[in-house]
Parts: structure tokens; sequence; C-alpha cells
């Protein structure tokens, strides 16, 4: 009796847990299609709404890796006004990286991901965290004067710019001693 109840209790927790995960699973598939629907009208807000959502909350299922490729293409689209090269580049370097992809997409990546650094992705990033930099900066204090690091450097380049220039002096005072032995034996003579 016990184990038929056990059996029992288990069979409707496995059945809930499939009917949980359908309803998800069809809302995936349907923001998906949302977003490649309002991709196909040209509205990149709402395609990025949706097929972001499906990346972020099903990135190891079919839809969701589809749905990075597509945002991939989506931020490298010239007709996207807002698009972003540096972030496209992420997403088609993610999507490269996933460990279980169909075949025939790798080259469509790898394509999406070499026209991206093509355009300019590296370029964008490196102003990008310039930028973040800047702002990060102009909330600190400054320092009122240069580091001791870069004070060190300067004494050494100093250091060795009179080491040579005493090496020089040294150098012509041989000469001029050399040359004044030489007058003195000339006199002598």
């Amino acid at each position: 009796m016990r184990r038929s109840l056990w059996a029992a209790v288990i069979a409707v927790f496995v059945a809930s847990c499939a009917t949980l995960k359908a309803p998800f699973e069809t809302n995936a598939e349907e923001r998906f299609n949302v977003g490649l629907e309002a991709l196909g009208r040209g509205d990149y807000q709402v395609a990025y709404e949706h097929l972001s959502w499906v990346a972020e909350h099903h990135g190891n299922d079919r839809v969701g890796q589809q749905a990075l490729l597509t945002l991939a293409a989506m931020e490298l689209d010239p007709r996207n006004q807002a698009r972003r090269i540096d972030v496209g580049s992420d997403m088609a370097a993610n999507y490269l990286r996933l460990p279980e992809k169909p075949l025939w997409t790798q080259p469509v990546a790898q394509t999406l991901y070499l026209l991206s650094l093509e355009l300019g992705a590296a370029e964008e990033r490196a102003e990008r965290a310039e930028r973040q930099a800047e702002r990060v900066a102009e909330r600190l204090p400054n320092l009122p004067g240069p580091s001791v690091t870069a004070k060190l450097r300067s004494t050494e380049q100093e250091r060795e710019r009179l080491a040579r220039r005493v090496d020089a002096l040294e150098k012509q005072l041989l000469e001029k001693e050399q040359e004044l032995d030489r007058i003195r034996k000339t006199i002598r003579r």
C-alpha cells in the first residue's frame, strides 16, 4: 500500500513537472516567433526584447541558441539604427562557444563574428571601455601630483641621462688630459 502511494505521489509529481515545463517551452517558442515577426517588420526594439528574453532564459535549449544567433545578426544589421557591432561580436562569439549546436550554423556564426571584427567591433569595445573609465575617473578624486611609479621612472631616466653625461664628460676630460700631456711633452723637447 505504501509503495503504491509513493508511486502515485511520484507519478503526480513527474506529471506536474512536465505540465509546468510545457507552458514555459511554449512561451519561449511564442516569444521567439514574436521576436522574429518584429524583426521582419523592422521593429528592432521589440525583437530585441523577445529574443533576448528567450536567449537568456532558454540559452541551453535549441530555441535559446536560435535566439542568440538571431540577436547577433540583428546587432550587425545595417538597417538597425541602434546596432551595436561590439555586442553583436560578443553574441556571435558566445554562440560559437556553445558545446552543442547544429553544424550548419558554425559557418554562419563564424562569418557574423568575422564581419563584426571587420566592421570595428574591437575598436568599439575599446572606445566603450575608455568612456567607462572616464566616467569612473570623473567620480574619483584626482592625485595632486605624479604617482610614485611615475616619479621612480622619471628618477631612473634622469639617473641614466646623468650617468651618460658623466661618461661623456669623463671621456672629454681624458682626451683633454691626453692632449695636455702631448703638449707638455712637445714643450720639454
